[in-house]
């Protein structure tokens, strides 16, 4: 089963919502020095322990040029000794259940859904994160590291509002949280991030409608129901074509790794470039898109890659097969300072690059073009898995 790259997207976004949703217990834990710590700390756990909670995620995003991603979000997650299962519906049109390992994908427009086994292990590495943990990380750093500054920002019956600052996030701007903690049950009411990547402003906030402890079994009931509803009442999309086959997706990334270097690509500028007229010791393909935030975080690293190594030990090549207004790339390479090319199609396949369904996505060759890996997302070990390879 494949999904469209559209619904891998919005699936790496849902459960990188959900697998963040149950980590700020180490993320508030060891701010050396911070008189609040303790009680923050305590308000997380009693907020993410075993029980039933509902919230609300609006999500929003704001590239230089004006270009806006905003998504909304209700979620329901029944956290239990077992794991996590959820339903969440985003903008009353899409819809993911997770129950005993099966993921649904449900187009509630359409009234259709897709399903796949993702077993609890895997919900986070199954599944490609591109949103939160792409500042999740810095924070959890910044907080064991101490590099943080909390201050009370109000108090009253009800609740207390925190601000927690981050300093030294290097590509990470302006990011700090806001947290608002309830006084009478001592758990987390609302919380939200601002920050910017490079060019983009990302802001965040969760309200927490509801927390009710999971006293007896049948607290889960809202994601079987859920569950049972899609499987009566919505029409699976079965494979229809060798397109929805995985085996086919293998086909096509292997024909595109052997076919690609041969290729004569088009650059930003309109000239054309065949990788297999350059002679280096490896290279590195890079596809992304402008609005792509794991995208955005790979910048910086192929910058000191390019810095680092020479075009006999390392050739990047950067392509952008998915954006429209190529001036708004232009002014993204310009203001980020990106020193290789940026090609957007080839003479052979114009911007069709068959097999690449999610971003970033690599491709790893040597000196005779022979794959040496693929790999697609962003994480902070980047650099040292592609040095590794040079090394190798």
């Amino acid at each position: 089963m494949k999904f469209t790259f559209s619904e891998f997207k919005l699936i790496r976004l849902y459960l990188s919502l959900i697998s963040f949703l149950f980590a700020p217990v180490a993320i508030i834990h060891a701010n050396a020095g911070d008189e609040y710590k303790e009680f923050i700390c305590k308000a997380f756990k009693d907020t993410y322990k075993e029980g039933v909670l509902k919230y609300k995620l609006l999500s929003r995003a704001l590239t230089s040029d004006g270009d806006t991603f905003t998504i909304q979000s209700m979620t329901t997650v029944i956290n239990s000794k077992k794991g996590i299962d959820f339903t969440s519906i985003s903008n009353d049109s899409l819809m993911l259940v997770y129950l005993d390992n099966q993921l649904l994908y449900v187009n509630l427009s359409k009234n259709t859904y897709n399903k796949a086994e993702v077993k609890q292990r895997d919900i986070e590495d199954n599944v490609e994160i591109i949103y939160l943990p792409l500042l999740h990380r810095k924070f959890e750093k910044s907080i064991f590291s101490g590099k943080t500054i909390t201050e009370k920002l109000s108090e009253d019956d009800k609740s207390i509002n925190f601000k927690v600052s981050m300093v030294n996030t290097g590509d990470v701007g302006n990011l700090f949280f806001l947290i608002t903690i309830s006084k009478p049950t001592n758990t987390v009411l609302k919380y939200s991030y601002s920050a910017s990547v490079s060019k983009v402003a990302i802001w965040e906030e969760y309200s927490m409608l509801s927390l009710e402890q999971l006293l007896d079994p049948n607290a889960g009931e809202i994601v079987k129901e859920d569950y049972s509803n899609v499987i009566s009442n919505f029409n699976y999309r079965t494979n229809k074509s060798p397109k929805d086959n995985p085996d086919s997706m293998k086909v096509e990334i292997n024909l595109l790794t052997q076919e690609l270097p041969y290729y004569d690509l088009v650059s930003i500028e309109g000239d054309t470039f065949k990788i297999s007229n350059v002679k280096s010791k490896h290279y590195l393909i890079d596809f992304w898109y402008r609005s792509c935030y794991p995208c955005i975080k790979v910048v910086p690293v192929l910058k000191e890659l390019e810095n680092k190594y020479s075009n006999t030990e390392l050739k990047i090549v950067s392509i952008n097969p998915l954006d429209k207004n190529l001036e708004s790339v232009k002014d993204f390479i310009n203001e980020n300072s990106i020193p290789f090319d940026v090609y957007t199609s080839s003479v052979q396949k114009g911007r069709k690059f068959s097999g690449v369904n999610s971003y970033p996505f690599f491709i790893f060759y040597d000196s005779k073009f022979r794959v040496i890996s693929t790999f697609s997302g962003y994480s902070d070990e980047l650099m040292q898995r592609i040095e590794k390879m040079i090394a190798n």
